[in-house]
């Protein structure tokens, strides 16, 4: 199917409002297709179709989805607003002056319409500037600038190498960028992969220090950068969304790594060094109560510094469970009260949880070769309780925790 950029336009007009409208109200079906395309030409059809899907999909990331224009790749990418809020007051409470703040490779907008609230709270007259490569994304990006009547927003379908997006750069007070991390198809963690790539980033750099970076979880920063900057990694909803590279203008902690969990009511940041922490002393056994970091703690190598912060040790070596005598609550944390531990014998766990009424099951494991998935069905039963099964090797066995999930990030 082959859409260009004037059904792009079309798409965002009033003249689409309509047909929007019924579309997000159709199942897909033939008959409905068939009456859409009576209208519409085929690439509109399925714009309309897709977009209605999209929005849909949309409704996790944006409490305004449903009024946004997106691309099924641009969706995929986009910042969702809860951490794009965080990430614009974090930079926009640093910037020092109210100049104009750019978002490069700013896609459909997601942490652009984040940038622009909030510095509209802060400095009602200052401008937040979007580039995109892509002309349809640009023009999406400024339609959903629109849609939030962000007036101070404006996109600029440009590269960001090209001279007047530099010339811009050299002017801004702050600056954010996504590079491009699958500019070949296939998804990349190396910095010299991206799009721009390293040595072009370093350029922008020069022009303007004050930046924020998003890069993959696994992105490795050179050691120019690892000296200077504070490696954030961002997580929320029990994941790891993202980490950001913050130059030394808002580096925090420069040099060092920093897990921050949304999840709570208050953003929640462990704060370690540069390289690994000193490991937690490893007990072979478990205590009463059972602990397994954020997702974002875990990809910032923080799991010792978290445990070590609330007198915790590592039930295994090389397992991210950690042990305790008293209940914690911190949103970094899950927090799991033991019941048993069991052998990893299905048949028999299965009878041990049926006659204590144990019939919701959640299994979780690390270290060990096994489907969670496939054994959570197995052991799913007619009782009303729950219980999480948490298997790993202890002392070369594999080790059953059975275990009351206390709390969650």
């Amino acid at each position: 199917m082959t859409t260009n950029l004037e059904d792009y336009r079309w798409l965002t007009s009033r003249d689409a409002e309509p047909y929007l409208r019924a579309a997000a109200a159709s199942s897909g079906s033939p008959a409905e297709v068939a009456r859409f395309r009576r209208d519409l030409s085929p690439a509109r059809t399925h714009l309309v179709l897709e977009q209605a899907e999209l929005r849909r999909r949309a409704r996790n990331k944006f409490a305004r989805a449903e009024e946004m224009f997106f691309t099924r790749r641009g969706l995929e990418q986009a910042t969702d607003q809860t951490v794009a809020a965080y990430k614009a007051a974090r930079l926009v409470g640093a910037t020092a002056s109210p100049g104009p703040v750019c978002d490069l490779c700013c896609g459909m907008g997601g942490d652009l319409l984040a940038l622009a609230a909030a510095l509209v709270s802060a400095w009602p007259n200052a401008t937040v500037i979007g580039v995109d490569a892509d002309p349809v994304v640009a023009h999406l990006a400024t339609a959903n600038a629109a849609v939030h009547g962000f007036a101070a927003a404006s996109v600029l379908a440009a590269d960001v190498l090209a001279d007047h997006v530099q010339a811009t750069l050299r002017e801004a007070a702050a600056w954010h960028i996504d590079p491009d991390r699958r500019p070949t198809g296939e998804r990349r963690t190396r910095l010299e992969a991206f799009s721009p790539s390293l040595e072009q980033m370093q350029q922008l750099l020069t022009l303007n220090p004050a930046a924020a970076i998003k890069l993959a979880p696994a992105s490795e920063l050179p050691a120019e950068w690892a000296c200077r900057m504070e490696r954030e990694w961002i997580g929320f909803q029990g994941e790891c969304r993202q980490q950001l590279a913050w130059n030394e203008p808002f580096a925090r902690h420069a040099g060092c790594r920093v897990a921050t969990v949304l999840d709570g009511r208050s953003p929640r940041s462990v704060v370690g060094p540069a390289e690994a922490a000193p490991p937690v002393p490893v007990t072979g056994a478990s205590s009463k109560y059972l602990f397994e970091p954020h997702a974002a703690v875990l990809a910032a190598g923080l799991g010792d510094v978290l445990a070590a912060e609330h007198r915790l040790t590592r039930l295994a070596a090389n397992v991210a469970y950690f042990t305790g005598e008293q209940p914690v609550s911190d949103p970094a944390l899950a927090a799991f009260e033991l019941i048993e531990v069991l052998p990893l014998r299905p048949k028999e766990i299965a009878r041990w949880l049926a006659a204590r009424g144990l019939g919701r099951v959640e299994v979780k494991k690390r270290g060990v070769d096994i489907d969670p998935l496939k054994l959570q069905r197995q052991l799913q039963g007619r009782g009303n309780d729950a219980a999480t099964l948490l298997i790993c090797p202890v002392d070369g066995r594999v080790t059953v925790h059975v275990t009351r999930r206390v709390s969650q990030p």
